[in-house]
């Protein structure tokens, strides 16, 4: 466990190296990564701002890296940041009513099948019964 969290703030000291950004703690470098991971950039559309190489995604990154040094919390330059830039999109934690409204809406799913499909087969039964003796009467009919 150790060695891979080391190994992990060795890759992320590389790869933040290129930007030239010095943290305090860990702890202040893996909000930086989380803030960056949650944003997307709103020049490249697909990625998020940690993968972005546009000016703008910089810009960004700087002011994210600004906020930390001055102990903003991970939540709070989130929120200012997608305020400040509203096209930013935000991948909101899942709220505690998720999972709520995820069974709520399987619930009425499955409620709609069990009375959709046996109002379904009760229709096909009766479709086949009237075939049935529409055929038995032009049979009937044609043998006369």
């Amino acid at each position: 466990m150790m060695r891979s969290a080391a190994l992990l703030v060795c890759f992320l000291s590389v790869w933040l190296a290129a930007e030239n950004f010095q943290f305090d703690s860990v702890k202040d470098q893996m909000d930086y990564q989380d803030i960056l991971e949650e944003l997307d950039c709103p020049k490249c559309k697909d990625k998020d701002l940690r993968r972005s190489n546009s000016p703008y995604a910089k810009k960004v990154r700087k002011q994210v890296y600004q906020a930390i040094q001055q102990g903003h919390s991970k939540e709070a330059i989130a929120t200012n940041l997608v305020e400040r830039y509203d096209y930013l999109t935000y991948q909101a934690p899942l709220a505690a009513t998720s999972p709520m409204t995820i069974v709520g809406i399987s619930f009425a799913l499955l409620f709609s099948a069990a009375i959709a499909v046996p109002l379904s087969r009760r229709h096909s039964r009766q479709i086949a019964r009237k075939t049935t003796s529409e055929n038995k009467e032009n049979v009937r009919l044609n043998n006369d």
